[in-house]
């Protein structure tokens, strides 16, 4: 079975959306409850490519963005962010 796929399948066993975002602030992966929730009840286009901060046009947001990935530059944990 190929790694992705695996990958993938343990991802979207979790129940909550999981979205991976590159040091550029590129959108490289969305699970399937993130998919839905951008996709289905916020109806965004396709996302997978973009840039985060496309999503999050408040300061404030993109503040929390930034600190949280400076954050795991700093320490290499995961960051939840609601």
């Amino acid at each position: 079975m190929d790694l992705d796929v695996i990958m993938k399948g343990i991802l979207d066993s979790y129940p909550y959306p999981i979205v991976f975002v590159d040091d550029s602030y590129t959108i490289r992966f969305l699970d399937r409850y993130a998919e839905y929730h951008y996709y289905q009840e916020r109806g965004y286009g396709p996302l997978l490519g973009r840039n985060i901060f496309d999503c999050h046009t408040k300061e404030s947001s993109k503040a929390r963005i930034r600190a949280a990935f400076e954050q795991m530059k700093l320490d290499g944990k995961e960051v939840f962010l609601k």
